[in-house]
């Protein structure tokens, strides 16, 4: 009801995570078709392979509410936390679950988003915490397919010091493991210097980052 009070849509359909943790996009410009990929399943174990939902949402021009302005895909990627009773043994294996699944949601993304929109050159963004760092292989089939070319937004940052969306207290490790990835058409509507990690305004509820891109129609 708080978050109502600052946006005009809020687009949000309960997922398959038994903690019931989901994906949402809030936006203060009409909101147009939505579309949920929770029922896709994992093709190795027949489970459904998005816990947390791959949501695909319309964003309207304002102007022309019967006109698309472009397309979002938001999603929340399986996490490398590995529970702490695990036994050691066994936790190498369990990571190599944890990766494999990632980059079979990353796979699935892909081919969900070529599918959808075969001109590079249309409009839209893919985006969220993925859990895990650009060079990671488990991302890669997302990142850097041939065919997509998705721009993560974060490269234009010079100082990669400055690229961190998350902060692992035990460890006390930073790293980017959130993304604002856009297709090669939309990037070209980026405001030059508009990309950036929020720091200092971060006030707490979480342990990332917001991210931050003004584009320009």
């Amino acid at each position: 009801s708080q978050l109502g009070r600052h946006f005009r849509d809020i687009a949000l359909i309960p997922a398959n995570d038994p903690r019931n943790i989901d994906v949402a996009v809030a936006s203060t410009i009409t909101l147009g078709q939505i579309v949920s990929y929770q029922f896709i399943r994992d093709y190795e174990t027949g489970h459904r392979l998005f816990s947390r939902d791959l949501l695909e949402v319309e964003v309207l021009n304002p102007e022309n509410p019967n006109q698309r302005l472009f397309t979002l895909f938001v999603s929340h990627l399986k996490s490398k936390y590995i529970d702490p009773s695990t036994k050691a043994s066994e936790r190498d294996e369990e990571q190599q679950r944890s990766d494999r699944k990632r980059w079979k949601q990353a796979a699935a993304i892909a081919q969900i988003v070529r599918a959808r929109f075969p001109n590079p050159n249309d409009y839209y963004i893919v985006a969220g915490d993925f859990n895990d760092t650009p060079d990671s292989q488990a991302l890669a089939p997302l990142l850097h397919d041939p065919y997509l070319q998705l721009y993560d937004i974060l490269q234009s940052i010079p100082d990669p010091e400055k690229r961190w969306t998350h902060y692992w207290k035990e460890e006390k490790l930073r790293s980017q493991i959130d993304y604002i990835l856009l297709s090669p058409g939309l990037a070209q509507r980026i405001v030059p210097g508009s990309v950036e990690v929020i720091l200092n305004r971060f006030v707490g509820g979480s342990d990332h980052r917001p991210v931050y891109v003004t584009l320009e129609f």
